[in-house]
């Protein structure tokens, strides 16, 4: 069996950056939002106004509720934001979607991927826990399990330079 394929190199497209804003094609929106990671890798509040322009665009084109909430996954993903400026993101979204009247991404949906992101910092520290210091009693599993992510996060950070499991989740050290 033989296949054949054409490929092709995305930053060819750079220069039709337009065209790909204005196309409903999937490939078009995944190959815009690709080629604007790499323009704002290091730009996060230009980032932030790209990520607001797309997701704005995905909306006055018309998609079905489905296809907008399929692209965004990628998209979410690909034009990751700062914390702040992410909650900001949301924010400006939520107000968006209000004076369209179309609630694509729905709140319920945000907090499932916030949940989701949680779950996953909280299964990386209970590993590095793990693996630094044995088996993790059952005070920690539930500290870890309650906690918001920005915990999540300090914790995590201490893990290689604090020599007991009671320190790294002191409250201050």
């Amino acid at each position: 069996m033989i296949y054949r394929f054409n490929a092709v190199k995305l930053l060819d497209y750079m220069d039709q950056l337009s065209d790909l804003k204005r196309s409903d094609n999937p490939f078009a929106i995944i190959t815009l939002v690709h080629l604007t990671a790499k323009r704002t890798k290091n730009h996060p509040d230009e980032r932030f106004q790209e990520k607001k322009n797309i997701t704005r665009s995905l909306y006055k084109q018309g998609l079905s509720r489905q296809k907008i909430i399929d692209l965004y996954r990628f998209i979410d993903g690909i034009l990751s934001l700062p914390e702040k400026l992410d909650a900001l993101f949301w924010e400006d979204l939520s107000r968006f979607e209000e004076s369209q009247k179309m609630p694509y991404v729905t709140s319920v949906e945000r907090i499932g991927i916030r949940k989701g992101e949680q779950i996953g910092e909280a299964k990386i520290l209970t590993r590095l826990l793990q693996r630094r210091f044995g088996i993790v009693p059952e005070w920690a599993s539930e500290k870890i399990a309650k906690a918001e992510p920005s915990s999540l996060e300090e914790w995590a950070d201490r893990v290689l330079d604090t020599p007991t499991l009671d320190e790294i989740f002191a409250d201050k050290l």
